[in-house]
């Protein structure tokens, strides 16, 4: 299960940096089966020497791009820039990309975090630091399945009024297993 989100001013540039990403794991499909760990670190080194060829030709400012690969019940994942990752386990919500983007002229994949997904926890991704706009009980109450679409609409149109600079962009992705 490949989870992407990008968050880039550029809709045209952004739409073929997705394009970019796809290609190359559906290149990689095969080999990543065997070895997802390794195969995911060779997508972001090629990733990384990707933004350096187009680096004269783009504003990378606004770029954030969370990336991750879920395998049986293992996520591995990395982020660029103001991409989040929360993670809804056990009745705490865990920052688990925090400190993961960094700010350099040209985006770099820096590492890579993997860490197991248990039967009930639940993965949020956004492009916005959630916790500065909404309590853990509202995070878990947006990641009920019986109240999830609803919930979600009413937090998106809470987001969208306190956030000017950007329009909030979520995946929430409950454990599949």
């Amino acid at each position: 299960l490949l989870l992407l989100q990008i968050s880039f001013h550029d809709e045209k540039l952004g739409s073929y940096i997705e394009n970019t990403i796809i290609d190359l794991i559906l290149t990689n499909s095969a080999a990543m089966a065997n070895d997802s760990y390794t195969h995911f670190g060779y997508l972001l080194e090629r990733l990384n020497k990707y933004f350096k060829e187009i680096e004269k030709e783009s504003e990378f400012d606004s770029l954030s791009i969370f990336i991750g690969i879920v395998q049986e019940s293992t996520l591995h994942f990395s982020v660029l820039k103001n991409a989040y990752a929360y993670l809804l386990k056990e009745g705490k919500v865990m920052n688990i990309a925090e400190g993961m983007g960094l700010s350099e002229k040209i985006p770099q994949f820096s590492y890579i975090s993997s860490g197991a997904i248990g039967m009930d926890d639940v993965l949020l991704i956004s492009n916005t630091h959630l916790l500065d706009y909404l309590t853990q009980e509202d995070m878990f109450e947006m990641a009920d399945e019986h109240v999830q679409e609803e919930r979600a609409r009413v937090i998106e149109n809470l987001l969208s009024r306190e956030i000017r600079e950007t329009s909030p962009d979520l995946i929430l992705l409950h454990n599949p297993e």
